[in-house]
């Protein structure tokens, strides 16, 4: 007997209060929408700015060049990313020191 694959459900834990264009707003927040969040602030908050980015030694650069991650994997590299994003970018890279991070208004906070 074979089972058939079923999509999981986005994984969106609980409003987190993250920093946006307007402000700190309290928002619910997947992964995806904190790669997207984190790279507008990167660039004050400027789509244009995003688009013509080209940091290509950023962890989430891949993931802003081919657009939306598909496939059974892609979550656990969008965190992969995120944590390596941390740990490289926020943490000089102390993997100790990305547990104990404490900007709350970062979208990657609770997914560190």
């Amino acid at each position: 007997m074979e089972t058939e694959k079923t999509k999981k459900p986005k994984r969106v834990r609980g409003p987190v209060q993250v920093r946006t264009d307007k402000g700190i707003q309290e928002l619910r927040v997947t992964k995806s929408k904190a790669v997207k969040l984190r790279c507008l602030d990167c660039c004050a908050f400027n789509k244009k700015q995003v688009k013509e980015c080209d940091a290509t030694n950023c962890v989430l650069y891949e993931m802003k060049i081919k657009g939306k991650l598909e496939g059974e994997k892609a979550g656990m590299r969008r965190a992969r990313a995120i944590k390596t994003y941390c740990r490289v970018h926020c943490m000089n890279e102390q993997r100790d020191l990305v547990k104990q991070c404490n900007d709350i208004n970062c979208s990657f906070h609770q997914y560190k």
